[in-house]
């Protein structure tokens, strides 16, 4: 369940003959712990020339709604 202001710690992977490939490895509320996450995944699992990791955040999105 995703929640409003979580990080989300995206890996993508590139490759030569397809799409990239992007997934959601880890989720937080804290940017300082998701970070270290982040961080954590780097260091264990390595990065290659085609693998990389980034952090977003998730926001709701901006409902509209008619006024009466």
């Amino acid at each position: 369940m995703l929640y409003s202001g979580m990080y989300l710690i995206i890996k993508k992977i590139k490759y030569d003959h397809c799409e990239d490939s992007y997934r959601v490895v880890a989720q937080d509320l804290d940017s300082t712990k998701a970070l270290q996450k982040m961080d954590a995944y780097i260091l264990l699992e390595g990065t290659d020339e085609n693998t990389s990791y980034s952090m977003v955040k998730y926001d709701d999105p901006l409902v509209l709604k008619k006024s009466a």
